[in-house]
């Protein structure tokens, strides 16, 4: 009995890092048109529409714009981000699968 606890405890401390794991992913700009199947200019509309319908973004020192995975995906789920033709169920699953080939990869390389 004592080693079933002892599992669940490390399963319980695995799925926790995990998800501070996933927390912390950033994506670039050209990352996300890729992983969204996105142009640069729907990114733009996106970060310009006013709030609470804008995607959230930040920029580095070097001036380049990166998005924090968890945003994005709650964006996404919360039906915010929209353009002609875009599939979200499409994007919410290439955005699963993009967190999980990192979470799952040796090197911290992605699918793309």
């Amino acid at each position: 009995m004592a080693d079933q606890s002892e599992i669940k405890t490390q399963i319980q401390n695995l799925t926790s890092m995990r998800d501070a794991l996933a927390g912390s992913i950033q994506m670039d700009s050209l990352t996300l048109e890729i992983v969204l199947n996105v142009s640069d200019s729907t990114l733009y509309r996106w970060r310009q529409a006013p709030p609470p319908n804008c995607l959230p973004y930040y920029h580095r020192d070097n001036g380049s714009i990166y998005y924090l995975f968890d945003e994005v995906m709650k964006a996404l789920r919360k039906g915010q981000l929209n353009a002609r033709g875009f599939n979200r169920l499409k994007a919410i699953e290439n955005m699963a699968k993009y967190r999980d080939d990192i979470l799952n990869s040796k090197d911290g390389s992605a699918w793309l």
